[in-house]
């Protein structure tokens, strides 16, 4: 069994940003996930309560598009933890969203476990089964199947982008 676990998290919130080239200095690195924090507690409780995203429609769309494109490309999971700013459902489906259009609009092919887009109490029931079931390792990949099978946490790419 692998005993490390590379992963790279672009940046604290989606949609803050982050440099191109990091990205693509973590990727040389042999990563086994990317992922980016979705959500902060830092705006206090307006966003998770009005429903709104605390970034803008078009940052967050292109940070999300450089992360799926390189998961994609290296074949490895993204995971975006608490999206939208507030980590709720409203906030999950302007993440969904996204993720759909920007598949369809770049014709990107992922399996429906590869991309991992929670609200925060699924993320961290998926966490702490992963933890009690195997405390020798976090595996990825079964964290985002177990989290798909919770309410719209993983994303069924369009009929389109999609691959087996």
């Amino acid at each position: 069994m692998k005993q490390e676990v590379r992963m790279l998290s672009a940046s604290g919130l989606l949609g803050y940003g982050f440099p191109e080239k990091s990205l693509k200095r973590g990727l040389e690195r042999g990563l086994d996930m990317v992922g980016v924090d979705g959500g902060s507690s830092d705006p206090g409780p307006h966003y998770l309560g009005a429903g709104k995203c605390v970034n803008s429609r078009t940052a967050m769309k292109r940070d999300m598009a450089l992360l799926l494109r390189a998961a994609i490309a290296h074949r490895i999971p993204m995971i975006i933890g608490t999206c939208g700013g507030a980590g709720g459902e409203p906030h999950l489906q302007a993440c969904v969203d996204l993720a759909r259009e920007i598949a369809r609009e770049d014709d990107l092919h992922f399996k429906r476990d590869q991309l991992l887009i929670s609200r925060i109490d699924t993320f961290l029931d998926t966490v702490r089964e992963q933890v009690a079931f195997k405390t020798s390792g976090f595996n990825v990949r079964a964290a985002a199947r177990a989290a798909a099978r919770r309410r719209h946490s993983a994303v069924t790419p369009p009929t389109s982008a999609a691959t087996s």
